[in-house]
């Protein structure tokens, strides 16, 4: 699960390692993470259409137990 914010209103786009950019709410989860160390990236888009410098959060992912 991904939370995060804006000090304005705003809209957000946010991606994966490899993917492209998409629309996305805060909180986001993602069930389908790729295993390794990937990065989420976010990014938030104001009522004038600037974009916010991205934001990076890398963590590290595995295979569930079965």
């Amino acid at each position: 699960v991904f939370r995060f914010a804006a000090n304005e209103r705003s809209r957000f786009e946010c991606k994966l390692d490899g993917k492209t950019w998409h629309a996305c709410t805060s909180p986001t989860v993602s069930r389908r993470l790729p295993t390794g160390r990937p990065a989420f990236r976010v990014k938030s888009i104001d009522a004038a259409g600037r974009e916010s410098a991205v934001e990076t959060v890398k963590f590290v992912a595995g295979r569930r137990p079965r």
